[in-house]
């Protein structure tokens, strides 16, 4: 599953499973279960842009390629990606390493700032982000206090597609539904 480009993709590999397992009706059911939470969310673009990244042990930020699953939640949860003009695009790794002074000049203006925890040590306050790079203090979401990390095992739950992406939707929106993979800082 990990290499479909479409973030429900990943969670359609239960039918597989299904099948193997004469479970194909409880894996269609926990399927349908996944696309209705997508489609019960107002997929209208937010206006809001969105930063998702972590600091690796460098200093450098991390961010998840453009047109990769993570961005595409984004952007059915009504997010704009904000680093979606890289043109690292073709490269075969998921991700693109940006230097501080280039990823302050392109997310800076951010409306949303999404922590990446999953991958690094998770930050438990909006100071905890700070500190790692005193720049982020600057930035837009930070000021308006809207910022948000991962939890750790997001990743791991692709069977939660839709949760994930109705999360993400939570923190573009403001809605203040509960939220299950990411957490307001």
């Amino acid at each position: 599953s990990s290499y479909e480009p479409e973030p429900l993709g990943r969670t359609e590999w239960v039918k597989c499973y299904g099948a193997m397992l004469d479970r194909e009706d409880d894996a269609q059911k926990l399927f349908d279960e996944q696309v209705a939470q997508v489609a019960s969310i107002d997929a209208t673009d937010t206006g809001k842009t969105v930063a998702f990244f972590y600091i690796n042990s460098n200093g450098a930020a991390i961010v998840r390629k453009p047109g990769d699953y993570v961005t595409k939640m984004i952007d059915q949860a009504g997010g704009d990606y904000i680093f979606s003009s890289l043109d690292e695009a073709e490269s075969s790794t998921s991700s693109v390493t940006l230097e501080m002074e280039r990823f302050y000049a392109m997310a800076k203006d951010a409306d949303v700032i999404i922590y990446n925890s999953s991958i690094d040590d998770s930050v438990d306050s909006v100071d905890a982000l700070v500190r790692k790079n005193a720049l982020l203090g600057d930035f837009k979401a930070v000021q308006s206090g809207n910022v948000w990390a991962t939890e750790q095992n997001m990743y791991q739950q692709m069977m939660q597609t839709g949760r994930i992406i109705a999360d993400f939707n939570t923190a573009f929106t403001g809605s203040g539904a509960q939220t299950t993979y990411v957490h307001k800082l």
